[in-house]
């Protein structure tokens, strides 16, 4: 099987505004956050917190990649992380992880941790909030995102 993960990328803020109360979809959701949350604490980071806006704009994107077969930073419409997260109503500075073919969350985790830039979104710690998006495939195929989050 093939494993692909993609450059990671930091976009340009957008305004405030209150928090919804956030949900994680799935088991293999809420273990990134864990392994993501336990990779910062390593690094004196703070935890991650779950943001619904946030949670919505991954699972947007996460969707369109498996819907399309693409991997990619940009999404529906030629849209960027930056748009989506403002479009599902985050403000503040985000980043993003994307990556499909692996096959659990401590693979995709791993993956991530061992790529420079994809680790350097996780233990940015600046970041404080974060959306995780997994989304199979009919044939099974994991494609996954993370979209962080600094609050403005």
């Amino acid at each position: 099987m093939t494993h692909h993960i993609f450059i990671p990328i930091a976009m340009a803020p957008v305004a405030k505004t209150a928090l919804p109360t956030p949900t994680l979809v799935s088991v293999e959701e809420q273990e990134v956050l864990n392994l993501t949350n336990q990779l910062r604490a390593s690094v004196g980071c703070a935890a991650l917190v779950v943001d619904e806006h946030l949670q919505v704009a991954a699972e947007g994107h996460t969707s369109y990649m498996a819907t399309t077969n693409i991997m990619s930073h940009t999404g529906a419409q030629d849209s960027s992380p930056s748009i989506r997260a403002k479009n599902a109503g985050y403000t503040g500075l985000v980043g993003e992880n994307v990556a499909y073919g692996y096959p659990t969350s401590a693979a995709v985790v791993e993956a991530w941790r061992t790529s420079k830039g994809h680790y350097e979104n996780m233990t940015r710690c600046s970041y404080k909030h974060i959306g995780i998006a997994l989304v199979k495939t009919a044939n099974g195929t994991a494609y996954w995102t993370q979209d962080f989050g600094e609050p403005r």
